[in-house]
């Protein structure tokens, strides 16, 4: 159910963000009003890092701001990766750029930027806290 709740609220503030700033709104080619790589996102950090409280992977870290750090550090990681390989894949199976970063300051390739992951790797410590 946390992965369709926030593939939704990803799709639903992209889309508020390109209204405000572009005028309008895009469904990016989908059926249904969601963004998977969201929810995936949420899914593959619980799997794999469990909870910002409850962290697999350096559990003997006992400050809970480091743990927190941590968490989004790893999240960063997952979202930085994540967005190049899901841009390369899609725009090689299905020859559709779906998004291009090239002119966002700090970008890294088209398909990623600091300041977008930033915003993104936030999600997962946000919606997991205990």
């Amino acid at each position: 159910i946390m992965a369709a709740v926030v593939s939704f609220l990803g799709f639903v503030v992209e889309n508020i963000w390109l209204a405000m700033t572009k005028g309008y709104i895009n469904n990016r080619n989908m059926n249904a009003p969601f963004l998977l790589g969201y929810g995936l996102l949420i899914l593959f950090m619980y799997a794999v890092f469990g909870t910002p409280a409850a962290l697999r992977m350096f559990a003997k870290e006992k400050v809970r701001w480091k743990r927190y750090l941590v968490y989004f550090l790893c999240s960063f990681a997952v979202v930085c990766v994540g967005e190049i390989v899901l841009g390369i894949v899609v725009e090689a199976l299905c020859h559709i750029e779906y998004w291009n970063y090239s002119n966002i300051p700090m970008h890294i390739t088209k398909y990623t930027s600091i300041r977008i992951v930033i915003i993104a790797a936030y999600r997962p410590v946000q919606h997991l806290r205990q």
